[in-house]
């Protein structure tokens, strides 16, 4: 992810503090990638929407920002005259930390009630494996039908085509049943394989496409939280 759209995400999530203190984290996000560079900056700061949430949460919560933010707060204020309103870089990074601490105790609780919550999230993750495992097991039982149907009816059209083609000359009614049938049976098989070509062509890339969603959208719940 480039600093682009970095910024741009970011910004697009932070529309609940006030444009000043977007500026500030802006800005801090681009002397990130500055000194550290793309990779760095996302293993440090994680994707925008989380950092985002972090940044709004701390606010919400009256807790003290990021140092490097703090720092920019400060310069502002000193340049419109004010004083007083913030700390020293010392005073910043020992607040900083202790609202550090505090989010590591939620973060223990949370993990505490987590664990409490083991009985019942687990059958309901249980239920939802054995759903989609079903599914799963339910479309491959469907193709494994359609398939051998395509097959009968391929083998089926050339028996009674061989079969109408040796009477059509000694029972001309009975050749016509038997070429019946194997018109029949040609159109089981037509349908079959366009029935077949459908879930190849529509079915996989649509199930295929719903299945990715749903881990991106898992994974990326998984780094908000982190």
């Amino acid at each position: 992810m480039t600093e682009r759209e970095y910024i741009q995400r970011l910004r697009e999530n932070l529309r609940q503090i006030p444009e000043t203190e977007t500026e500030d984290v802006v800005e801090y996000v681009r002397e990130y990638f500055e000194e550290a560079g793309e990779e760095e900056t996302l293993r440090a700061l994680g994707f925008p929407e989380s950092f985002a949430r972090q940044i709004s949460a701390d606010a919400a919560a009256k807790l003290p920002p990021l140092p490097g933010i703090a720092s920019r707060k400060q310069q502002r204020a000193e340049t419109a005259g004010e004083s007083g309103c913030f700390g020293s870089d010392q005073k910043e990074t020992a607040e900083w930390n202790s609202a550090q601490a505090r989010r590591s105790r939620a973060t223990v609780w949370i993990l505490v009630l987590g664990i409490l919550s083991l009985p019942l999230s687990l059958p309901l993750a249980m239920a939802v494996i054995l759903i989609l495992f079903s599914v799963l097991l339910l479309v491959i039982c469907l193709v494994f039908v359609v398939v051998v149907v395509m097959m009968a009816g391929i083998m089926s059209t050339g028996l009674c085509a061989w079969r109408a083609a040796a009477m059509m000359m000694t029972e001309p009614v009975a050749a016509l049943y038997v070429l019946g049938a194997a018109l029949v049976s040609s159109g089981l098989a037509l349908l079959s394989f366009s029935a077949l070509r459908g879930f190849v062509t529509q079915g996989v890339p649509f199930i295929t496409e719903k299945f990715s969603g749903l881990y991106r959208t898992l994974r990326e719940r998984r780094n908000a939280h982190a």
